[in-house]
């Protein structure tokens, strides 16, 4: 039965300060290295992943992933894993929010305004234009864009804002080409991304609807499992299972309140 670890990544120096961040490439705080560790400790000692034989990770090109990943790996003595690393996994981009704090756009916009831009399915934040292309908050889009093949060869492809919907269009593919592909060839898979791309991934992997992914909320460094069943390879179940459920759900309610306290 081939098995799916899924997380987001530890707390980044924009998570701690409250900030849009998409693609602006932060480091993690020091809290967010230790969850990332607590994650690796977790999927060895919890019943239902000690005996799990991890032979591929797949995460984003944001260094608050790979990083969370090298420490995943290097806990768990498996540093020598295959790994892939992809554009399609990076956080939602979020446009002119970027770099912004949470709070101040909600005083600005109003809360019909701001919940629009963070959590609706279609809810796509104002996007960057040519004024915005030479920004402090928009020069990491313009890097990892610049090493990698696949948005350098189709430039049409680099994301100057994206809802919900964006990113689950644009990450259905690496989930049917790769992600899926390795799982059908019997692979368990870890996956480290981003807080939306963990809820694009649900909804294609569970079928939810918008009004289910727009209050659905990701903690970060919190491991999540998901079984697929051997012959159809369709998920078992109705729902995944995080392997500290109780406090997942508080940490859950967190991330839901960011931003809306001064």
């Amino acid at each position: 039965m081939p098995q799916l670890l899924l997380l987001r990544h530890g707390q980044s120096e924009y998570n701690q300060d409250s900030r849009f961040c998409g693609w602006v490439d932060v480091s993690l705080t020091d809290k967010g290295k230790e969850q990332a560790k607590n994650s690796a400790e977790l999927i060895k000692t919890n019943k239902l992943t000690s005996d799990i034989s991890l032979h591929l990770l797949v995460t984003s090109k944001l260094k608050r992933a790979i990083v969370t990943s090298n420490i995943i790996l290097e806990n768990l003595n498996r540093l020598d894993m295959d790994d892939i690393k992809t554009w399609r996994l990076n956080e939602r981009h979020y446009g002119k929010l970027q770099g912004l704090k949470k709070n101040d756009i909600l005083k600005k916009y109003g809360n019909d305004k701001f919940m629009y831009w963070r959590r609706q399915y279609n809810g796509c934040p104002p996007k960057c234009d040519d004024n915005d292309i030479n920004s402090e908050f928009y020069k990491d889009t313009l890097k990892i864009s610049h090493f990698d093949n696949d948005l350098y060869n189709h430039p049409d492809l680099i994301p100057k804002g994206e809802s919900l919907k964006m990113v689950i269009d644009r990450l259905r593919p690496f989930w049917q080409n790769t992600i899926l592909l390795n799982l059908k060839l019997g692979k368990n898979i870890l996956c480290v991304t981003h807080g939306s791309v963990v809820r694009a991934l649900l909804t294609i992997l569970y079928n939810l609807s918008e009004s289910e992914v727009e209050h659905l909320n990701i903690p970060n460094g919190m491991p999540i499992l998901v079984d697929f069943d051997d012959e159809t390879m369709n998920v078992k179940g109705t729902s995944w299972t995080y392997l500290e459920p109780e406090k997942a759900k508080v940490e859950a309610e967190v991330v839901k309140n960011d931003g809306q306290s001064a």
